[in-house]
């Protein structure tokens, strides 16, 4: 099974360690940081299942048998970096692109989650007030493995028979 709150872990303190910057969750109450900071979110927490294997572990004579399947599960990460300085925001947003490209595709690697594509920036500023908050973002496709584990009761003997065709 897929534990988002790991996969949120490894990208916040990684990224946030990287950077040195605050890497917030977005679209909540606590009060903002001060500038530079990134805000992320999942903006697809789960794209759905893609089955790689399933197999079962037999242990000799049991009566019940675990059948071991494991999917392959995908999702993107949107981040946006924030500044009152446009040229800042633009450097902490490629710096965080650049992380995700090399250093951090490789530490996410360790924990088992895979960065497939590092997409295009944009820019995101918004009107606060009467003043412009600079935002610059992209997003990240990401890819899981999740396994589950379920028992299912063992087959001893099977009647076959052939059926005639007509």
């Amino acid at each position: 099974m897929i534990k988002y709150a790991d996969i949120r872990t490894a990208m916040v303190s990684g990224l946030w360690e990287h950077m040195d910057i605050p890497i917030i969750l977005a679209n909540h109450n606590a009060p903002k940081p001060d500038y530079p900071f990134g805000r992320y979110t999942f903006t697809t927490p789960q794209q759905g299942f893609y089955p790689r294997s399933g197999f079962y572990s037999v242990e000799e004579e049991a009566e019940m048998l675990d059948y071991k399947r494991q999917d392959e599960g995908r999702m993107v990460l949107s981040l946006t970096f924030c500044s009152d300085d446009s040229t800042e925001a633009h450097e902490k947003a490629l710096e965080a692109a650049a992380w995700f490209s090399w250093k951090g595709y490789f530490y996410l690697k360790e924990k088992g989650i895979i960065v497939v594509r590092v997409e295009a920036m944009t820019n995101r500023d918004t009107l606060i007030v009467d003043d412009y908050e600079r935002r610059i973002g992209f997003d990240v496709q990401l890819r899981v493995d999740s396994s589950s584990t379920k028992e299912i009761e063992s087959i001893e003997q099977a009647e076959v028979s052939k059926k005639e065709s007509d």
